[in-house]
């Protein structure tokens, strides 16, 4: 049955002001986390850190608590939308059928790819931000360079989603948990398997890296000089950061949705 006018408008307020708070309270825990992963992904044959927990032990050093929410303010700004057009894209497609299978994964899949229009920009400037580089705003006028990156974010966020969402579904309609712990749960296969995905824009979106700036030649550049293990670099510690942000933005998400009801 088709959707009047009335119908859309109260669906498209009601989920995307709820996912735009549920992203901000989801990113804003995890942050600290984030900065760690991007430091890990970044390290070219192991120099700087022994591991996470020495990464955290350093930055602490250096400037305390700011050094844990450097890039902080672009992720807030990015990621309220992102989240919210995410979930919106992924209500749309799956209210009307709550039980089948086939449109929880296609509207994951349609979610992966709906946000990262937003996601690409955000997270190149946050990444940078977070390993001191410093940003030519002027440089974002130009297209090429505020989206550079972005094959590799669709690389990482459509199959996410696509594993993310109808994790989440089976999890909590059919194993009956609730929606935290099915949030949470949901995000460590989506977020571990995707790790090289991300590992891979994480580098083509570093300004003081020398990786290229393309897909292939990069993974080509990190398997030469790095061996297959750097594909998983970070990811540990990538599972650490979604799989309870996901966990509290759905649970926020789907706590404001009721109040709308």
């Amino acid at each position: 049955m088709l959707f009047d006018s009335s119908t859309y408008k109260n669906i498209f307020s009601n989920s995307f002001s709820s996912g735009l708070i549920a992203g901000l309270s989801g990113a804003f825990i995890v942050y600290p986390i984030d900065v760690v992963k991007t430091k890990m992904q970044n390290q070219i044959n192991n120099n700087l850190y022994k591991n996470g927990f020495d990464c955290c032990l350093q930055l602490w050093k250096q400037d305390r608590i700011k050094s844990f929410y450097r890039g902080v303010i672009p992720q807030m700004i990015g990621v309220a939308p992102e989240k919210a057009i995410k979930l919106f894209a992924y209500t749309m497609i799956t209210k009307d059928n709550p039980d089948n299978f086939y449109y929880h994964l296609m509207g994951g899949l349609l979610a992966g790819t709906c946000q990262v229009m937003i996601t690409s920009p955000y997270e190149m400037i946050k990444i940078n931000l977070q390993m001191n580089n410093k940003i030519n705003y002027k440089e974002l006028i130009n297209f090429k360079k505020l989206y550079l990156g972005m094959g590799a974010c669709f690389l990482r966020d459509i199959p996410f989603s696509g594993i993310y969402f109808p994790t989440y579904w089976y999890l909590k309609e059919k194993q009956k948990l609730n929606i935290f712990i099915s949030g949470t749960l949901a995000g460590a296969p989506a977020a571990f398997m995707c790790t090289p995905a991300d590992v891979i824009k994480t580098r083509m979106q570093t300004k003081n890296t020398i990786t290229p700036d393309k897909i292939i030649p990069t993974i080509k550049n990190i398997y030469m000089n790095e061996g297959c293990t750097a594909f998983w670099k970070g990811g540990g510690w990538r599972v650490l950061i979604s799989s309870p942000q996901f966990g509290i933005t759905l649970l926020v998400f789907d706590y404001l949705q009721n109040l709308h009801k």
